[in-house]
């Protein structure tokens, strides 16, 4: 190497020590001058094979540190199988940065590294921690049929250009809160199979998780998209994709696309209804309110109403009001005797929990014809009880349950009381009725 001086390069490491190398221009090693010519990317070049060799190969040296590395070539590690732990924090890539089939045995640190070039991580290994903390790519990102064995950290990165992620599996923990997707998002076939985040993301253009036409991807671990913002919610697909514990809590899906695939049910039912994870979780987690569940549950409904998808929309419509029924408070702070409060204020002193019991929020014409029945084949049964009058089964028939139906359905007075009873009856089974031909068209 050529030094036009002997003192020795400032840049601080991660480590916050000074980087130590000898100065070449501008008070700055070669490795970390920025806007080399020719000459000295050439120099940047031959010295970098030897630096890394001789890291590589010294057993005093723990790590690879190459923190704030300016690389204004193209970089290859590609079939590279890097023995040590690997730091790259705030190194910039200029160039095409190729870690094609790289196999990473310890911690791989990008932190804060900025990539002007293609990032090429397609079908690498990371067995460690991979950190890819406040990175931006301003090319295309490639991750395809990448794994992660550990933590994968992603937070607060900006991809500018394509983040592809197809066939990438995450086997623990993968973090992208506070990521900026600011064009294309392909997570298709992906993988996770620990706990994701995308809290408070932005996505900004075209958006896949799942895939166009393979089984659903047994997504059985926590997924987090809760206050992340869809500016183009048309682009928006989760197709063949399970969703039963994916939340997304206070971010507006009501534009977003949703084919093929697979919501929580509601256990203890034998049909249950579809549910969203937060509906399961209130009471568990401070932020998560029977409020915020409703509005979600709103926000589903009007998707899948647009979407003419009556019967999901009908399953998040009786989430949503079943979330204002049980969104009451107690007075009494004895435990025992709160719960049989919140029993009778959610169920008996509760319009809304009248309504659920007549009509299932007007979703159920069934309910209400029952109540129909009963009420005509019981009210002059009643009669004859309260008379004491002896009851002919031909007479019943003939006349009574005439009696009893026209009076039902207003269009006699025999049964005065029936007849109001009938009134609030008769509007359920309508509404419900109108609600399953209107939905029909």
């Amino acid at each position: 190497m050529i030094i036009l001086n002997e003192k020795i390069c400032q840049v601080k490491i991660v480590s916050r020590k000074p980087c130590g190398r000898p100065i070449y221009r501008e008070e700055k090693c070669i490795f970390h001058l920025p806007n080399k010519d020719k000459k000295e990317k050439e120099i940047f070049e031959k010295e970098f094979c030897k630096e890394f060799d001789r890291m590589e190969k010294s057993n005093s040296i723990l790590e690879l540190n190459f923190d704030n590395f300016i690389f204004q070539d193209y970089i290859c590690f590609k079939n590279h199988t890097f023995n040590k732990p690997l730091s790259l924090s705030c190194a910039e890539f200029s160039k095409c940065a190729d870690f094609t089939e790289a196999k990473f045995k310890y911690r791989a640190d990008f932190s804060s590294a900025k990539f002007n070039g293609r990032a090429d991580f397609t079908n690498a290994q990371f067995n460690d921690v991979a950190d890819f903390n406040v990175a931006i790519f301003n090319d295309n990102a490639d991750f395809m049929v990448a794994e992660f064995k550990n933590e994968a950290i992603f937070e607060s990165a900006e991809f500018n250009k394509i983040a592809l992620f197809t066939q990438a599996q995450f086997n623990n923990e993968a973090g992208f809160s506070y990521v900026q997707f600011n064009d294309e998002a392909i997570f298709r076939w992906t993988q996770f199979n620990g706990e994701a985040n995308f809290f408070d993301s932005e996505f900004r253009g075209k958006v896949l998780f799942g895939s166009e036409f393979t089984p659903i991807l047994n997504n059985k671990y926590p997924i987090n998209f809760q206050y992340c913002k869809f500016y183009k919610p048309q682009d928006v697909r989760f197709q063949y994709f399970n969703l039963s514990n994916v939340s997304f809590l206070y971010t507006d899906v009501t534009e977003v696309e949703f084919i093929n695939e697979v919501w929580g049910k509601k256990k203890g039912k034998i049909k249950g209804r579809i549910i969203v994870v937060d509906e399961s979780r209130i009471m568990k987690d401070e932020n998560i309110t029977y409020d915020a569940v409703a509005q979600l549950y709103r926000r589903l409904r009007r998707n899948y109403e647009d979407n003419y998808r009556f019967a999901e929309a009908g399953d998040f419509f009786i989430g949503e009001m079943e979330m204002r029924r049980l969104d009451v408070t107690a007075r009494f702070k004895n435990e025992n005797i709160r719960k049989i409060e919140l029993w009778l204020n959610r169920n008996v002193f509760s319009l809304l929990g009248i309504y659920k019991f007549f009509s299932l929020y007007g979703e159920s014409y069934i309910r209400p014809a029952i109540c129909a029945f009963i009420v005509i084949i019981l009210y002059p049964l009643l009669i004859h009880w309260h008379n004491a009058s002896p009851i002919n089964f031909e007479d019943f028939l003939s006349i009574d349950i005439i009696r009893s139906l026209a009076s039902f359905f207003q269009m006699d007075s025999t049964y005065i009381p029936e007849r109001i009873i009938g009134i609030p009856i008769l509007a359920l089974l309508l509404i419900a009725l109108k609600r399953k031909f209107e939905r029909k068209r």
